[in-house]
């Protein structure tokens, strides 16, 4: 689903907008979310870096993932740093993101250090640990009934 970030600026009172779209039908968008910020609490957050600026234009009903978050504050930079203010637009395909993990190549685990690891857990040390411990002599809360439940059945 692609989904669309139109950015821009309103002059009175010094506002920034930002508003979601999806694409619901082919290359028609629908308007999901319009959330306004303060254009002053904006470029603070700005000023402190990407984090603090995502973290100031996230809220309850527009919270997009952190990877769409980076691009949308990018766009807010380029942004505040034009005079005119137009509108920018940040569209997003969420089958690019996902087709770029897919490519990507596990790594590989080293095997010799694998079958290391699989030699310590057979080590018999282990067992040996705890053959001392004589389970009779464990204290427990529980106890355990001297009657099987199975047995209730014939006095039924």
């Amino acid at each position: 689903m692609k989904q669309k970030y139109v950015i821009s600026r309103e002059a009175d009172p010094q506002r920034l907008v930002i508003k979601e779209y999806a694409e619901l039908d082919k290359e028609m968008f629908f308007l999901l979310c319009e959330e306004q910020y303060p254009e002053e609490s904006i470029r603070t957050a700005m000023a402190e870096g990407a984090d603090a600026l995502i973290a100031a234009f996230r809220t309850r009903n527009f919270y997009p993932t952190y990877a769409f978050a980076t691009r949308i504050a990018e766009a807010i930079a380029a942004l505040l740093k034009q005079d005119g203010g137009e509108p920018i637009e940040v569209v997003i395909d969420d089958a690019e993101f996902l087709n770029r993990r897919r490519n990507e190549p596990a790594p590989r685990p080293d095997t010799e250090e694998e079958a290391e690891d699989i030699d310590d857990l057979l080590d018999d040390a282990v067992e040996e640990e705890f053959e001392d411990i004589d389970i009779d002599k464990i204290n427990s809360g529980l106890k355990i009934a001297d009657d099987d439940p199975g047995d209730l059945d014939e006095d039924v």
